[in-house]
């Protein structure tokens, strides 16, 4: 075996959820701060500053990335908010998984099963090349989508042949 390393980072769509959280976020900002200026002028000007501050890390953490990593077996997953704060999801070993394929593969539905907890992270958008890897991780079932590059997923299919399918 020759040794593989690739790396692809994905954004994350933006969704509906996303956007009423920034709705609500402002929503309350503006009600906070028009309680502030109206009942507490002394203070109203650090009630601001406290408040702007909230949203605008607030805002960064809905701006996201994930990068997925391939060394040899191991998919290092971590996503990056706003290409600043890296946080590492999770290290998943290849040798242990059941089924790498694309997450509409009738072979992946016999493989999930109820319960199985799902991490996406995936960008969301239609029309995407979406993989599912099914593994076990500290003793619980879990299926990992996400949307690898077609060198990163040649990479897989020349260490796990069996396990990997393309199409």
């Amino acid at each position: 075996m020759s040794d593989i390393f690739c790396e692809t980072i994905v954004k994350k769509k933006v969704t509906s959820q996303d956007l009423m959280k920034k709705v609500l976020a402002i929503v309350i900002s503006a009600l906070l701060i028009a309680i502030g200026i109206l009942f507490i002028p002394f203070f109203s000007m650090i009630i601001i500053m406290v408040v702007v501050a909230f949203d605008y890390f607030f805002f960064k953490r809905l701006n996201i990335e994930y990068e997925y990593a391939l060394t040899m077996t191991d998919l290092d997953v971590a996503k990056i908010m706003s290409k600043e704060k890296r946080k590492q999801l999770m290290t998943l070993d290849l040798k242990q998984a059941d089924i790498i394929a694309p997450v509409n593969h009738p072979k992946v539905k016999d493989v999930i099963s109820q319960g199985m907890k799902v991490v996406d992270c995936s960008s969301g958008e239609a029309g995407r090349k979406v993989y599912t890897v099914v593994t076990k991780q500290d003793g619980k079932m879990i299926q990992l989508l996400f949307e690898p590059s077609e060198t990163m997923i040649k990479g897989i299919r020349t260490q796990f042949p069996s396990k990997t399918i393309l199409e």
